[in-house]
């Protein structure tokens, strides 16, 4: 599963962006989060990375988007990601050590 999220920069007009947010909303792939100003956060979840391009080209092209800023992407595959390890919490083993 890859998972991104990216951040949308909206128009200036508000009906341009409710035909967005319901343009995303409708496609179960996208969980939209809370807009700031003229920014709308996004996450996409996508079976793999050809779907991930497909769907961020998508949102490029609605009308009104102005931008599309990539903020995390991560393709690992879960059974990959089971077997690494946590991080190591120095500041806690430095002060188990004193």
């Amino acid at each position: 599963m890859w998972v991104s999220s990216f951040v949308i920069t909206l128009p200036d007009g508000s009906s341009g962006v409710y035909a967005i947010k319901e343009a995303l909303r409708a496609v179960p792939v996208f969980e939209l989060g809370e807009r700031v100003g003229r920014r709308l956060p996004v996450v996409l979840e996508a079976e793999d990375g050809s779907t991930a391009r497909y769907w961020h080209h998508w949102v490029e092209e609605l009308p009104g988007v102005v931008n599309v800023e990539v903020a995390f992407m991560n393709f690992e595959d879960e059974e990959q990601s089971e077997n690494v390890q946590q991080p190591v919490d120095h500041a806690v083993f430095a002060a188990e050590k004193k």
